[in-house]
């Protein structure tokens, strides 16, 4: 896990400029290098998914997964390291969540009280298929001790953002899961989306997407909002952000006050990109999602100031390319 420093010749031709495997074979002119590792590869673990916090202390604290994969086996712990310097070195890394499971893509934000909340999944392939559940921990000294974990929903779903805290106290944090929970996740298959667009082009089809695939017909994945009003001691579903029969999944949220929230979400489809949908009453509804123009996985959204949003992701040509 690096920080990476972009030579000249990149931010005058930046990275991402449209479709993924322009951006792809683009990267590929271009030189990467490290001002500092935060975290590095030992004889046992890789390392994913990292999410860092600034404390109102002002030091910095990274949580990330180490496992030797990708994939759920074996499985993997979640990490956290500091650094009291502004991220010029790094502390010892110290394992801080590691169950039985698969413990993965945990990320963590810091509350208006000074608490920390940490989320992360994790992943039981002990019987059978896959069984993914989210979970929250609280600390009360800046990461030194957690507490819980809390499970967030008997409902397995899955999570890849931190807690949002409104100003009235309430948590929210994006989830995703199957639209019926009881059968297992199924969306349109690309060659069938794909004849349909070129149907409409050719003029042989007139009916909207909805029309030509129900949801009754599907299973997809759609992200939901859940929200805790006692401080992440327990949780409840609040609203569906986002739902269509491209499925939905990964979903960065961001507050931007006066009740509007907006979120990105990445959709399960890899000939989709993803969407942007807004709440305009804190999060109790949500519009229709709107598609950007990129592929976005695991978006994220910082809030700048009152005008600006940083949206960060990774982009995937889906033949083993992938840049932020």
């Amino acid at each position: 896990m690096n920080v990476y420093r972009w030579k000249e010749s990149q931010l005058k031709n930046p990275v991402v400029r449209g479709r993924s495997s322009d951006s792809i074979s683009e990267l590929a002119d271009h030189e990467v290098h490290s001002d500092v590792i935060v975290a590095g590869r030992t004889y046992r673990d890789n390392v994913f998914f990292p999410s860092v916090v600034r404390l109102h202390t002002g030091e910095l604290i990274v949580v990330y997964r180490a496992a030797l994969g990708h994939g759920n086996v074996p499985p993997g712990r979640i990490l956290c390291t500091r650094s009291k310097d502004g991220g010029n070195t790094w502390s010892q890394p110290e394992v801080i969540i590691d169950t039985p499971y698969d413990d993965r893509d945990p990320h963590i934000t810091q509350l208006s009280d000074g608490s920390l909340v940490l989320t992360y999944n994790s992943t039981d392939t002990s019987k059978g298929p896959p069984r993914n559940y989210v979970y929250v921990c609280r600390s009360f000294d800046c990461g030194h001790t957690w507490m819980g974990p809390v499970r967030v929903s008997d409902v397995p779903c899955a999570t890849f953002e931190e807690v949002t805290e409104l100003p009235d106290g309430r948590l929210l944090l994006p989830v995703y899961r199957p639209r019926d929970p009881s059968r297992r996740a199924s969306g349109v298959r690309k060659q069938d989306y794909l004849r349909y667009l070129a149907d409409v082009e050719a003029g042989r089809e007139e009916r909207p997407p909805e029309e030509v695939f129900p949801l009754d017909r599907y299973n997809p994945h759609i992200s939901v909002l859940m929200v805790s009003e006692d401080g992440g001691k327990t949780w409840h579903e609040g609203c569906v952000i986002a739902e269509g029969p491209i499925g939905f999944n990964e979903t960065g949220l961001a507050y931007l006050g006066d009740d509007h929230i907006v979120a990105v979400v990445r959709t399960d489809a890899p000939f989709a990109n993803a969407c942007i949908v807004h709440s305009e009453d804190g999060g109790k509804s949500f519009g229709e999602p709107r598609m950007l123009n990129t592929n976005a996985h695991a978006p994220d959204l910082l809030v700048i100031d009152g005008d600006r949003v940083l949206l960060t992701y990774g982009a995937c040509d889906y033949t083993g390319g992938y840049v932020t």
